[in-house]
């Protein structure tokens, strides 16, 4: 149609042109006509007239050719219009041509790009199809989904009626408490009995050992009777039998504790510290170190990285000073995902609201060569008088803190305490086993990259996010992979950070998930928490971590990780 309209066009113009050619010859035809009979009546006059009318014709001829020149030369002067409007028309047909050809070369392109659609159309209709085979795929792993649901929710009905008989025990264990406050009175009798006592220490000692190889031996006994239960359930109940005779043992166990405390309570008594202020904390009977989200003045409480930190001083504090720590968590969803935690007794919201959250410094951060480091310092002194300071309850302490440990003095023995603490429960352990399966992880054959960003990147800002960092971290990346072999798996506060880098190193393994500060309560939630614990636990099992953190004390969050196990670390300063 576009081509019709410029074919139309081109004939009226070379119509134009053609009508005003014609008109200019009709005009100049006349033009000379005008000059011959101006001619011939010049003549006639010339012969039949006197001198005197021939001049004054004479005259008037020459009037008249002059203004026959200035018609004439009008009339070349419209001629040279013409022309250039004729030239003119001959541009605008050769852009009409053009314009022609282009529009033939677009219907080309057109039917190229038809034929692609076409193409586009058939491989879009091949895509719906395995679409729906995946979604056939996935209503089937569901109803499996669901069966193992329904058998988990079995596992937890007798995982509670254990929890009751355990709470049981628990009441007969308070029972057995306030006897021995009772015969506490009686122990300063027993001074002369301490090198007897001291003997039946290394027998209990050697007592507790045996436990504990009973205890491993029961737990590697469980993780085999997990297994066996997930394949029959005819085996869940052999599992059940045995969870029994296990119960009995840990019974038993227990009662050999409670001796121990009670002969360790009599050598604490009987032992005179030099210092007044311990003197006066070893009649303490516990110091409870917890974990909740508010401390007295409002204070927050601060990320998992600080509560493994904090954990590690108390054990070395309490050793140093003979005293007996014990931790806990307070009104946190923390606890359900730690199996120290998940069945011990709540503390009351009395006692939750009067806890202080001791916080002073004992260390100096510095930088050498990009890498974060610190420098340890003594405030022992200082926490003794607020330990002496603090309210009872029940002639038990409570507090927070987070200091920094002597890394010096940190003992194998320290790290299997940590480790104990803080191990996952049985569905937690199952979702991490789950989450290294789903990116083909094999334990302690890759390497962490974890990015620590500001807290703000919880809430999703990444405004402060500079080029310069990420170019840093990316250079310091490949070199990490022109001298090892191993997977690299990328943990990170911000998922756009994430993104960013996958989009420079695309063979690096992540996972997009949201998670969360789990000091600060607003951003907690389930998921975000699990995700948290799984970013922790995935770091728990690889062979090498890489840390940088936009803050000058590094990234608590991985450090304690690797400590915790064993694992070599550094951070840099981005």
């Amino acid at each position: 149609m576009i081509t019709n309209f410029f074919d139309t066009q081109k004939n009226k113009k070379k119509e134009y042109k053609l009508n005003t050619i014609n008109n200019l010859k009709k005009e100049n035809q006349l033009q000379k006509q005008k000059h011959v009979q101006l001619g011939e009546t010049l003549e006639q006059e010339i012969n039949h007239k006197d001198e005197t009318k021939r001049q004054q014709f004479t005259k008037y001829l020459i009037d008249k050719i002059k203004t026959l020149e200035v018609e004439l030369k009008e009339t070349k002067e419209q001629i040279n219009e013409y022309q250039e409007k004729i030239s003119a028309m001959k541009k605008y047909d050769e852009l009409i041509h053009t314009l022609k050809n282009k529009l033939q070369e677009i219907e080309i392109e057109k039917n190229g790009y038809k034929q692609q659609w076409e193409l586009t159309k058939t491989q879009l209709m091949q895509t719906i199809e395995e679409k729906n085979g995946y979604k056939q795929h996935w209503e089937l792993t569901k109803s499996q989904l669901e069966q193992t649901k329904s058998q988990l929710e079995q596992t937890k009905s007798q995982l509670e009626k254990t929890i009751e008989e355990k709470n049981s025990y628990k009441q007969q264990l308070e029972q057995t408490k306030s006897q021995l406050e009772q015969t506490k009175s009686q122990l300063e009798q027993t001074k002369s009995q301490l090198e007897q006592t001291k003997s039946q220490l290394e027998q209990t000692k050697s007592q507790l050992e045996k436990t504990i190889e009973e205890k491993n031996s029961y737990k590697q006994q469980w993780e085999l009777t997990k297994t066996q239960w997930e394949q029959t359930k005819t085996q869940l109940e052999q599992t059940k039998t045995q969870l029994e005779q296990t119960k009995t043992q840990l019974e038993q166990t227990k009662t050999q504790m409670e001796q121990t405390k009670t002969q360790i309570k009599q050598q604490i008594t009987i032992t005179e510290n030099k210092n007044d202020n311990i003197t006066s904390i070893t009649n303490i009977p516990t110091i409870y170190f917890i974990y909740q989200y508010k401390y007295k003045h409002n204070t927050q409480v601060t990320g998992f990285g600080d509560f493994i930190r904090g954990c590690f001083y108390i054990m070395q504090f309490s050793e140093k000073y003979n005293i007996y720590f014990d931790f806990n968590i307070y009104n946190h969803s923390l606890k359900k995902y730690l199996n120290y935690f998940y069945l011990k007794e709540d503390i009351i919201n009395t006692v939750s609201k009067d806890i202080l959250f001791f916080q002073k410094e004992n260390c100096h951060y510095f930088t050498k060569n990009n890498v974060i480091n610190y420098i340890y310092s003594d405030v022992d002194k200082e926490l003794l008088n607020v330990i002496k300071q603090t309210p009872s309850y029940n002639k038990n302490k409570y507090l927070y803190l987070i200091n920094h440990p002597n890394e010096r003095f940190i003992t194998e023995q320290h790290k299997n305490k940590i480790r104990e603490l803080f191990e996952p429960t049985l569905e937690l352990q199952m979702m991490i086993d789950n989450s290294l399966s789903s990116i083909n992880l094999i334990k302690y054959k890759y390497i962490i990259i974890h990015i620590r960003m500001n807290d703000s990147s919880f809430n999703g800002d990444y405004i402060n996010f500079k080029n310069e960092q990420i170019n840093y971290i990316i250079n310091i990346i490949n070199s990490i992979k022109k001298n090892r072999d191993e997977e690299l798996f990328l943990i990170s506060s911000n998922n756009v950070v994430k993104n960013y880098i996958l989009q420079k190193l695309p063979k690096i393994k992540t996972i997009f998930k949201e998670i969360s500060h789990i000091g600060e309560s607003k951003l907690n939630n389930d998921d975000s928490l699990i995700n948290t614990l799984l970013d922790f636990y995935t770091m728990s099992y690889s062979k090498h971590i890489y840390s940088f953190s936009v803050y000058e004390h590094g990234s608590g969050f991985s450090k304690w990780c690797a400590k915790m196990y064993n694992i070599p670390y550094i951070c840099f300063r981005v």
